[in-house]
């Protein structure tokens, strides 16, 4: 008899073994190959947030667009699309009449943000009422 050589049980408990070895393996380069990923992503995001103009502001709806006063004075998001084959996104504010509607939009979601902040550890969201939103 060879010392060195496996009964089968040992031998199934050393593939057992293995496989679970390479199944970690895996997991972790998967895992870090996601962390790249998203450590890519926010550094994308980062430096696009930089760049952006400081008296720009975010559309509260889709929160990827900025919002702009058109010639008529509404307010609305530049990702407002007119045409039917792309839907933009549908914010769109009355401000005729308004000398700086973007500053007071500014103001009333700060203030709306640090109210949420005080009260709830969630991503605060906008959204249109029914009644607002096209169909």
């Amino acid at each position: 008899y060879d010392d060195t050589q496996l009964n089968e049980n040992e031998y199934l408990e050393l593939m057992a073994s293995l496989e679970e070895e390479m199944q970690a393996e895996m997991m972790l380069q998967r895992d870090e190959e996601f962390l790249q990923y998203e450590e890519a992503r926010l550094a994308e995001h980062l430096v696009a947030f930089e760049a952006r103009d400081p008296d720009e502001v975010l559309c509260p709806l889709c929160n990827s667009g900025s919002l702009v006063v058109t010639e008529m004075g509404w307010v609305e998001c530049d990702r407002n699309s007119e045409d039917s084959t792309h839907r933009g996104c549908p914010l769109r504010l009355d401000a005729r009449g308004h000398p700086d509607p973007l500053e007071l939009l500014r103001e009333r979601m700060c203030g709306l943000l640090q109210q949420h902040n005080q009260r709830c550890n969630g991503t605060a969201r906008c959204r249109l009422s029914h009644a607002f939103e096209s169909g």
